[in-house]
């Protein structure tokens, strides 16, 4: 790209942002769409006289603000291409044009600053085509301002243009938003952004290492503004040589090789080793909080290999350690990254208010290298298997004891089973592959009877729904009453087919809903001594120290009560 004299030859040193700032729409990085409809616009002589640019910071709203303004005031316009040269578009470029004017809504937010805008739109322009208004965070006007601003935007004279820039739309009131025409900037693509830095570099004739420029767009996480800006305060301490170290140090970020070697020894609970690598790290000015971030961001890569695989799209960290990654998959699965993930954000969190930062990413650190002794709930409720005693051989799929309904610390994990039974698309008792179906069994008048009668795969949720259910015969029809605090009606539709299904033609079955169901009477200490016989709460009891705390009869409460210690 070619330099011209204007960015060479000032005495006064310009910063990269804006002397490296896009003076055409297709310089623009990353917003290509965006530039081809407004130079649609432009040649089909379809401006409009309001513009909202939103998007995050640093991604080109201004900028392109300003462009358009040149392509409608420049002195060979209205056009696609100004020409940078005529008094309107070096005035434009400069924010002096006195028919062009750039407004900090953060600082003249009120409604006088408002009406003083709105009396003087209706003066003609001094020297250009049309008087432009470029309102700058748009969204920090006052409720009132924005009224006074309305009734012009609801008649504009021909010759005013309003273009608005925004990094919050949600603020700004529907009344305004309907009157523009919208368009959202997304953040610049990692790819893009830097050739555009490897472009800066060769005109300004630095000697770059490859890994120096990535930390630099990662760090600016899709802001062009803030990428030239951190290479500007790089290059400042650079020699004319950027390297790696130098962004890592100035920036107070870790290398990608670090990162693997502490996501390794985490996978290895080496803790020793992350505490000396810790010391290691801050002793070297590296900065708590960049640690915390550049974990979240390389556990999300992670995650993308473990579900993708090896051609999942990297983002965060460099091609060359992909390998590396594909290697870390086989000791991290996805509830262990995930679970990961959450402990960082966890910490980050702290880490914004906490003067202690050491000590938080180092206990941080201590509880990532236990990760990999905690296993999922699903794995830990798959294992859970009562002892053998009398009929009650399995916790899923076989009759609990016939005790009045109850609500113990088994209960939230019995919905957790449940849940995961719930996602069945088959019958609740369909037959396993290669099995006929029972023969036809006798009526039950009892909840026990009745789930001997279903057996198989119950979810535990529905067995403790049956449980605590109501059961009536009169010859004709069999009448099944349900909690509805624990069954919704199209799972207590399947329930009736599958009853159904095992009764044949002895008698009808109707499965209902019913808030009670008749078992309030129960003594409290019947209620506790029953919860104690249960296998499924035996077994919590056993593996994880659990210990009743409270036992409440299902239908006398609307929320889980219970309790786990």
């Amino acid at each position: 790209m070619a330099v011209d004299a204007e960015r060479t030859q000032s005495r006064a040193y310009t910063v990269l942002a804006r002397r490296y700032r896009p003076r055409q729409f297709d310089e623009v990085v990353g917003q290509e769409a965006i530039a081809r409809t407004l130079k649609g616009a432009i040649e089909a002589n379809r401006v409009g006289h309001a513009y909202l640019f939103a998007g995050p910071r640093g991604v080109g709203k201004t900028t392109m603000a300003r462009i358009l303004a040149k392509a409608l005031n420049c002195v060979k316009g209205p056009t696609t291409q100004p020409c940078d040269e005529c008094d309107n578009c070096r005035a434009i470029a400069t924010g002096d044009d006195i028919d062009v004017l750039e407004i900090d809504g953060a600082s003249n937010r009120g409604i006088d600053e408002v009406r003083e805008l709105r009396q003087n739109a209706y003066y003609r322009p001094t020297r250009s085509r049309f008087k432009i208004y470029i309102i700058d965070e748009v969204h920090m006007l006052t409720r009132e301002a924005f009224n006074a601003l309305l009734k012009i935007l609801e008649e504009p004279p021909a010759h005013v243009k309003f273009i608005f820039a925004t990094t919050d739309p949600q603020k700004i009131p529907p009344t305004i938003l309907s009157r523009c025409q919208r368009y959202d900037f997304g953040g610049i693509p990692p790819e893009l952004m830097r050739r555009k830095l490897e472009e800066i570099l060769q005109n300004e004739q630095v000697h770059y290492e490859p890994e120096a420029l990535h930390t630099i767009v990662r760090r600016a996480a899709g802001s062009m503004r803030d990428a030239l800006s951190l290479l500007d305060q790089v290059l400042s301490a650079s020699g004319g040589r950027l390297t790696a170290e130098q962004v890592h140090r100035l920036l107070g970020t870790i290398n990608d090789e670090q990162l693997a070697n502490l996501v390794d020894m985490m996978a290895a609970g080496d803790a020793a080793g992350l505490l000396a690598a810790a010391d290691r790290l801050f002793l070297s000015g590296v900065r708590a909080e960049e640690v915390v971030a550049q974990l979240v961001e390389y556990f999300r890569e992670l995650a993308a290999v473990a579900i993708a695989g090896e051609n999942a799209p990297l983002v965060y960290v460099s091609e060359s350690l992909r390998p590396r990654l594909v290697e870390q998959t086989k000791n991290w699965n996805l509830h262990t990254i995930l679970a990961a993930t959450d402990i960082l954000i966890e910490a980050r969190t702290r880490l914004r208010t906490s003067q202690l930062g050491r000590a938080v990413i180092e206990l941080t650190l201590l509880r990532l290298s236990r990760l990999q002794e905690i296993a999922a709930i699903d794995d830990l409720l798959a294992t859970l298997q009562p002892e053998e005693s009398g009929s009650a051989t399995s916790v899923r799929g076989q009759r609990a004891p016939s005790t009045a309904p109850s609500s113990t610390t088994a209960e939230p994990s019995r919905r957790s089973a449940g849940r995961s039974g719930a996602k069945k698309n088959s019958s609740l008792n369909d037959p396993p592959a290669g099995q006929t179906a029972r023969p036809t069994a006798p009526i039950p008048t009892t909840a026990a009877e009745l789930l001997d009668v279903l057996g198989g795969d119950l979810a535990p949720i529905m067995r403790a729904a049956l449980t605590a259910a109501a059961i009536t015969h009169d010859g004709s029809l069999l009448r099944v009453q349900v909690p509805s605090a624990l069954v919704t009606a199209q799972r207590a539709k399947e329930l009736e087919a599958a009853i159904q299904e095992r009764l044949g033609d002895a008698c009808a079955v109707r499965v209902e809903l019913a808030e009670r169901t008749g078992f309030g009477g129960t003594p409290p200490q019947e209620l506790r001594q029953r919860a104690q016989e249960d296998p499924y709460v035996q077994q919590l009891i056993s593996r994880f120290g659990a210990r009743i705390v409270r036992v409440d009869p299902l239908e006398e409460r609307t929320q889980p009560t219970a309790r786990e210690e």
